[in-house]
């Protein structure tokens, strides 16, 4: 078989349909190039005789040697020429008569094949043979399976009996446990609660009372503020007028000492003048110096009371400057103290900056959980119940409706296990029926063949089978049985064949409509799922506010915990971190990049998609190596080719020089 594949993978790459077309074309193109060179022939005979003619007779005593070289080349290379296509058109008549041998050798192949089928058939035959004969030994053994059926069909309702009295039993058992520990989780919820408002009323208290303290305190700062700017400045001006009041005292004590040194000069210069013998001056004269001396006694006296003025004022700026610093140090330790204490309250008022918003979500809770407090509000404009009592029933129609819930996901996950266990009972049971169906028209056909006279070798087998199988139900009554009774055996298998295919019809219904109902418990478990997660961030929302001691309420549950989980994995900000990122990629991605982003997911998820892909990239490789295939070898036809043109060239300009020769050498004789 391989040798046989080999040969015809030889013969079909050889491809000798094409060979022989290119053939042709060669043989057609020698004949065409024959045709030019006795044309050529004519031409050159002619050329010959007209240089002969117009030439002179040293002219052709000298190209005749040269001439003859170039005919003997010529002759030689026309030889060979003649050669070759002789030699080129006798393989092309033995491969012209010669028959693509592939489809004889395809045939031969799937002549191959049938007999390899053909030997595999007549293993299949013989292991239906055996097989046949197990079957009718399984027959025997079928009635004794059908009372073992019965025993266990009566064990399997016993068994399912007990087991939904044990459901039943679990069932109350964890009702119960349920009951207490959402009993439990309602007191805990109340207290919290309680404790909850009481913190509530606590610090809005406390919120008043440091509000008015700090308003109280920076009232007195701004007042301390004002009165000591007015005493700096008071005090400041003080000082401005004493400096200026000192300023001038000194300018006039200076003028006093000028006026004194003046005056003593002139009364030195009076008194020398007096001793030399001038002594005739009047009494006016002597009073008016008497006078100046008791000017300047006096101006001395009003000096010295001005030096113990100024150093008084002195010594009263500097107590004043002493009180004033002393003053200002204590306002400043009185201002440093309120600032601390101003500090520390709008820290305070930071720390309780969140009251507002807590306040607001508990106005947003009250309206989302209790939609019909503020129409009650606005008709009867009368007390509204407190928070904690609106809690407490919205929490007990919570539990209401977590345990109703709990209920029906139970009955749900119970009719859900029994319509699974039916459906597969039913499966199963459609299965036995189809084998047995399939094997009653054997049978049938068998007993068909039997009441025939044509008996063939198949037939005969059939029979015989038949017989063995039939012998022992009824092998005293198998002898007395005629054609009569055979053929009246067939309405009845027909009609029993109609019946369980009607059955099987309204157990396939049955099984569809059980589908169907799986589909929609299916989808009412995934809703009761997601209520009961909303039910969770619900009593998690309430469970954030602290208690008293700062203790936090545990529910241990094993559905609490699985409901806890799903609700983590929903509210995980890294999840969310990671889907803002990717939405954030994408939408910086291109249009094109987002095309082909959205192709390859598409081909990805598809597996039609995946498998065109694929198929497509091998068929486009294989173009693209076929194509640069047939590039490469034209191109290397031609490079191989030049050579033989141009050697078709000389050749044909040999055959003309030759034919010259020819012609100058028939000419003289």
């Amino acid at each position: 078989m391989s040798n046989l594949k080999s040969v015809l993978k030889y013969w079909s790459d050889f491809n000798l349909p094409v060979l022989q077309k290119s053939l042709d074309q060669s043989a057609n193109e020698i004949v065409e190039r024959q045709e030019n060179s006795e044309k050529g022939k004519k031409l050159l005979i002619k050329l010959t005789k007209e240089w002969k003619a117009s030439s002179s007779e040293e002219v052709r005593s000298k190209a005749s040697p040269v001439i003859k070289a170039f005919q003997k080349e010529i002759d030689s290379l026309n030889s060979r020429s003649k050669a070759a296509e002789s030699s080129f058109l006798l393989l092309y008549k033995n491969l012209l008569e010669i028959p693509d041998p592939v489809p004889v050798l395809k045939q031969a192949e799937s002549m191959k094949k049938q007999l390899d089928k053909a030997k595999d058939l007549e293993l299949e035959n013989q292991q239906l043979r055996t097989t046949l004969e197990e079957y009718n030994t399984e027959f025997a053994d079928v009635k004794n399976q059908e009372i073992t059926l019965n025993k266990l069909k009566e064990k399997l309702k016993k068994y399912e009996e007990q087991t939904d009295e044990k459901l039943k039993a679990l069932l109350d058992e964890k009702e119960k446990a349920l009951q207490i520990s959402y009993n439990e989780r309602e007191q805990k919820l109340l207290d919290s609660k309680l404790l909850l408002a009481t913190k509530l009323g606590d610090s809005e208290a406390k919120i008043k009372t440091l509000k008015e303290e700090l308003e109280k305190t920076q009232g007195e700062i701004f007042e301390l503020k004002s009165r000591h700017d007015e005493e700096i400045t008071a005090r400041i001006s003080e000082m401005e007028i004493l400096e200026s009041d000192l300023e001038r005292a000194n300018q006039q004590l200076l003028a006093a000492e000028k006026f004194s040194e003046n005056f003593k000069s002139l009364f030195n210069q009076d008194t020398k003048d007096a001793a030399d013998g001038l002594g005739q001056q009047n009494e006016v004269q002597y009073e008016s110096m008497r006078a100046m001396e008791f000017q300047l006694l006096s101006k001395e006296r009003e000096l010295s009371d001005l030096m113990e003025e100024i150093h008084h004022q002195q010594s009263v700026a500097d107590k004043f400057k002493r009180t004033v610093e002393r003053e200002l140090a204590l306002a400043e330790g009185a201002l440093e103290k309120k600032s601390k204490e101003v500090n520390y309250l709008n820290q305070k008022l930071n720390s309780m900056g969140d009251y507002e918003e807590i306040k607001r979500e508990l106005q947003v809770l009250k309206l989302i959980e209790f939609p019909g407090l503020k129409e009650d509000e606005n008709e009867l404009s009368i007390d509204v119940k407190p928070l904690e009592k609106l809690l407490l029933e919205k929490n007990k129609s919570l539990q209401s409706e977590c345990t109703k819930l709990k209920v029906q996901n139970g009955e749900l996950t119970g009719k859900y296990d029994q319509l699974q266990k039916s459906y597969s009972e039913v499966y199963r049971t459609v299965n036995d029926q189809k084998e047995l169906i399939s094997q009653l028209e054997t049978d049938i056909m068998n007993v068909k063949r039997l009441s025939s006279n044509d008996f063939t070798p198949t037939s005969t087998i059939t029979s015989e089978a038949i017989t063995k199988a039939v012998e022992h139900l009824h092998a005293d009554e198998f002898d007395e049985m005629d054609k009569q009774t055979v053929e009246s055996l067939l309405p009845i298998v027909s009609s029993q064949r109609e019946r369980f295919r009607l059955k099987n019809l309204e157990l396939e219904s049955q099984s569809r409509h059980q589908q169907y109902q799986i589909s929609m418990l299916q989808n009412e478990v995934d809703s009761v799922r997601q209520d009961n997660v909303k039910l969770y961030e619900k009593i998690k929302f309430l469970q954030s506010y602290p208690n008293k001691n700062n203790l936090s309420m545990k529910i241990d549950d094993d559905s609490t915990q699985r409901y806890s989980n799903s609700y983590e994995e929903r509210i995980d900000p890294f999840n969310d971190f990671s889907r803002k990122e990717k939405l954030q990629r994408y939408s910086n991605l291109s249009t094109p990049e987002k095309i082909t982003l959205n192709m390859t997911r598409f081909i990805l998820s598809n597996k039609v998609a995946r498998t065109l892909v694929f198929f497509y990239t091998i068929i486009l490789h294989c173009l693209v190596f076929l194509v640069l295939y047939k590039f490469a070898y034209t191109e290397s036809c031609k490079d191989a080719m030049l050579p033989f043109s141009d050697y078709e060239r000389i050749l044909k300009s040999s055959d003309k020089n030759s034919m010259t020769s020819i012609l100058v050498d028939k000419k003289p004789q």
